[in-house]
């Protein structure tokens, strides 16, 4: 019994790493774009929010923007979302990034970065405070 609850914590860690390295992966990407691949380049990067997280998870799950940012306990002066579908790798969230969505991403009203990835879905909330 004590084996399996230690490879079923082992398995949650693993699982917990996973989703924070992709988290962290994607602002890397969203902040590459932002910052060195749009026309018009941000000069600062996103810094991440674990409420703007909690509110992408929220708005991942059906809840729109506001109610979502709302619930984390957010309150946003500016606040923008972009949902993609379909895209495996953070590479090709970059190039869909950097092709449709610069105006947004280079916003300098806004200033911090949550994301979620659910296997090919990509949500993404940029707000500021």
């Amino acid at each position: 019994m004590k084996t399996v609850s230690i490879a079923a914590a082992a398995a949650a860690t693993v699982v917990f790493a996973l989703s924070t390295a992709a988290r962290a992966d994607l602002k890397d990407t969203v902040n590459r774009v932002r910052t060195q691949q749009c026309p018009l380049p941000a000069r600062t990067p996103l810094s991440s929010s674990s409420r703007l997280r909690q509110a992408a998870q929220r708005v991942a799950a059906g809840t729109p923007l506001h109610q979502a940012l709302s619930s984390a306990g957010y309150l946003a002066a500016q606040s923008s979302a972009v949902h993609l579908s379909g895209a495996v790798s953070d590479a090709q969230v970059g190039r869909i990034l950097a092709a449709d969505y610069c105006g947004t991403l280079t916003d300098r009203r806004l200033s911090e970065i949550g994301a979620q990835r659910q296997g090919r879905d990509v949500w993404i909330v940029l707000a500021a405070p």
